[in-house]
């Protein structure tokens, strides 16, 4: 650790560079940037081994005169401060205490006020250094013997001043290691271990669409076979969790004045499909899963010219409620006890995972409710389900407009929640036209969250959204298809063949994943 006196100059640079912190490798070595002063001079501590008697300074020439005039024949480069004032640094001066023969270097004002009462004579600033430890800094301890001091900031110096009887008093300030005395400091993480949910980082969910069209008696199996096909991609797309976006049904949410029992039936049947499989899911509910839409997806008579009373059929989730029921589709939580607001959560690629569903224009309590799931998870990455959220061209819905149905417009839960968390990731939404448009807004965190729309309302087709996370690169992709063509329009068309939808595959890049 110690050497003969040589003027041997340390390449370990602290620098100001807008204020960010980072190592790069130069010819001259190691260049360390943080939010602090310039420490890049080196910081001498010499010997005289007769008295001992130990001194700091970054004056080579007094280094040099020392062991000339004086007897001092041994030094140590014990750490790196600066020879000039700058950002974040504190004068360190040196003090002389005569009547023991003894130097003292301190920075901080109550320490050199202590130093002064017990006898000491200040010989002014000899460097600078940081008062505060830092990302790049290592502190400074001072070591007391027979009246005298000394100061160490390696490792390996600490411990052989402690075998020679050396007591620490304490940290003095904070500097910066010298290039013999940095690989102390390096600290070796352990292995990685990846999570037991991790395998390439790769993971799929499935996004159903309005299936409104296929609750209905001529669609046949289509809501059967939907489901099954999304279960045959399960190990293909390693597919975690599946989603409606609403509007299961076409109408029979009020069942006074409007039963369709069938269509109840399909819906249901086609969802034992699903819970057999053990895929968890979460369904939003559409207007037409509600008690204010009756035959043909029309205003229920009742609720025409009646705002009150379809307001409150507009609430009215009785029936959806009774076929998907807790015990069912297992959310965790809710608002009210029911499912058009809740949450599930599930584990996929080494991070966790929280699907939210929204009431449709939501109440400004059931919104704060799920403003209150999403800040109290913030260790999961959310992905928000809403009936109606952006238009069928992809553009956000302005104003107050809220189509006819509800409370809050859908621009409220983008300001109120989906931008304004940086662990929302993504947002699935239906309702409008023949669509399948995203759009990618930023967060007040400078996250980027994509929001697609699936609406087909397709008499012959069921087109399914399949979306895949690469948590390492940072992607979201999206890809639709169908897994079947209706019985009776193959019949009509014996050559029809499926759709691919290829036109609406993207990728979003740039996107950040919440680690646990």
């Amino acid at each position: 650790m110690r050497v003969l006196i040589q003027a041997k100059r340390s390449v370990l640079m602290l620098m100001l560079v807008g204020g960010a912190m980072c190592l790069t490798m130069a010819s001259s070595g190691w260049h360390v940037v943080a939010a602090t002063g310039v420490m890049d001079d080196v910081t001498y501590q010499i010997t005289n081994p007769k008295n001992p008697t130990n001194l700091m300074t970054t004056s080579t020439s007094e280094v040099s005169s020392a062991a000339a005039n004086y007897g001092y024949s041994i030094s140590d480069e014990v750490f790196l401060s600066s020879k000039e004032t700058g950002t974040g640094l504190k004068p360190a001066k040196r003090y002389y205490k005569s009547s023991t023969v003894d130097f003292a270097t301190e920075s901080d004002t109550s320490k050199q006020q202590a130093l002064i009462a017990a006898g000491y004579k200040d010989q002014g600033v000899k460097f600078y250094v940081s008062n505060v430890d830092t990302a790049v800094t290592e502190p400074v301890y001072r070591y007391e013997k027979n009246a005298r001091h000394q100061y160490a900031l390696s490792k390996s110096d600490q411990a052989a001043l402690t075998a020679a009887g050396w007591v620490s008093e304490g940290v003095s300030f904070y500097a910066i290691p010298t290039a013999k005395d940095a690989p102390e400091f390096v600290v070796t993480p352990p292995p990685v271990v990846p999570p037991s949910d991790y395998t390439d980082g790769v993971f799929g969910i499935a996004v159903m669409p309005d299936t409104q069209q296929e609750a209905q008696a001529f669609a046949g199996d289509q809501y059967n076979e939907r489901i099954s096909a999304i279960i045959g991609q399960k190990t293909t797309r390693d597919l975690r969790f599946v989603a409606h976006t609403g509007d299961l049904i076409s109408w029979g949410a009020n069942e006074v004045e409007a039963p369709a029992p069938d269509q109840l039936t399909l819906a249901n049947n086609a969802f034992n499909i699903l819970d057999a499989s053990g895929m968890p899911y979460l369904i939003a509910l559409g207007n037409h899963d509600l008690a204010i839409v009756c035959n043909n997806g029309s205003a229920c008579p009742s609720g025409i010219n009646n705002p009150q009373l379809q307001k409150a059929q507009l609430r009215d989730t009785t029936v959806m409620n009774r076929i998907f029921p807790l015990s069912r589709e297992k959310y965790e939580n809710s608002f009210e006890g029911k499912l058009e607001n809740a949450y599930r959560t599930f584990a996929a690629e080494g991070k966790d995972w929280l699907v939210l569903s929204i009431e449709m224009t939501p109440r400004q309590s059931a919104l704060d409710w799920a403003k209150n799931v999403v800040a109290t998870h913030p260790k999961h990455n959310v992905i928000v389900l809403s009936h109606y959220l952006i238009e069928e061209d992809g553009s956000m819905v302005v104003g107050k407009g809220n189509a006819g149905y509800g409370d809050l417009a859908p621009q409220e839960i983008y300001n109120q929640l989906i931008l304004a968390y940086p662990n929302v990731k993504a947002a699935f939404c239906g309702h409008r036209g023949y669509s399948a448009a995203y759009r990618v807004d930023t967060g007040v965190a400078g996250n980027k969250v994509p929001t697609f729309i699936g609406t087909f309302h397709s008499n012959d087709y069921n087109p399914t959204r399949y979306v895949t996370f690469d948590v390492n690169n940072g992607t979201i992709s999206s890809d639709i298809k169908a897994g079947s063509i209706r019985d009776a329009y193959l019949a009509a068309n014996p050559t029809a063949t499926l759709p691919t939808y290829d036109e609406f595959d993207v990728t979003i890049s740039g996107m950040s994943f919440i680690n646990r």
